[in-house]
């Protein structure tokens, strides 16, 4: 990692921990307090406080004497490299879908903050969604958000009690008691949809992508405007998003198993 000039808003130490980051990820091996002073070009004294706060995050481990990467550092790397790997999986099954349907599709997963789209595969057709691959989306006026909260309260129906409702149209759902009813019915009937809850003028309809033990991985989904999205064509659609969901997790019965083994 180059040192850089630095600007107005910049915190000394914060960038002095990811050069001590860097310098233990290029060695490659465990070092003492007066290597890695040495090796960033920090006072001793600087570098021993920087390492004794990161060794309280698990981001660096103490071994006797001696420094390495901690369980925190390589935990996001597992996580971010599992991510990748599962979008990359996931992105043929999505063009197969947007060939079937003619729309766009998209597979969102659970993350700290509610859920993201993980991959998308947009229809080439001029009326689009205006959500993109990496959005963060919410979890009670979205299909697929509907899926990740269905999925919690079959097992913890206490969980809606830290859940806060976002109303983004006058269709989006208003109350928890409305939520519940809404969210039973999802696990009832094994699908869920946004109609006109996100945005006016466009629908959603998302399934549940489980591994070979049934454990929740994401929600596959398609998006459509609402003109596109009659009741004939939602329950066609369905009935694709299941059949691809399925295929997906028989595909991948392997490493979808590895992902929930890690949760």
């Amino acid at each position: 990692m180059k040192r850089k000039f630095a600007s107005k808003y910049e915190i000394p130490n914060l960038k002095n921990a990811f050069l001590i980051l860097d310098y233990l990820r290029r060695t490659g091996t465990q070092h003492s307090l007066s290597e890695i002073a040495k090796g960033v070009a920090i006072p001793c004294t600087t570098t021993l406080r920087i390492l004794s706060t990161m060794c309280d995050c698990n981001a660096v481990e103490k071994i006797g004497k001696k420094y390495k990467i901690g369980k925190f550092i390589f935990d996001i790397a597992d996580s971010m490299r599992t991510r990748n790997n599962l979008g990359e999986k996931i992105s043929p099954f999505l063009v197969r879908l947007t060939a079937q349907t003619k729309e766009t599709s998209h597979l969102c997963i659970a993350n700290l903050d509610g859920a993201i789209i993980l991959r998308e595969c947009s229809t080439w057709q001029s009326l689009r969604s205006i959500s993109t691959e990496g959005s963060q989306i919410n979890l009670t006026c979205s299909s697929a958000g509907k899926i990740l909260l269905a999925d919690k309260i079959s097992t913890n129906p206490n969980f809606l009690k830290n859940i806060k409702i976002t109303t983004r149209t006058p269709n989006s759902i208003k109350t928890k008691r409305n939520l519940l009813r809404e969210l039973n019915k999802v696990v009832e009937q094994g699908w869920a949809i946004d109609n006109e809850e996100y945005e006016l003028g466009a629908k959603c309809v998302s399934v549940p992508v489980r591994d070979d033990s049934n454990i929740l991985i994401g929600a596959l989904g398609i998006t459509a405007p609402s003109v596109r999205m009659g009741e004939s064509q939602i329950k066609k659609f369905v009935q694709i998003l299941k059949e691809t969901a399925d295929d997906f997790s028989k595909s991948n019965k392997r490493f979808l198993n590895a992902i929930s083994a890690r949760k």
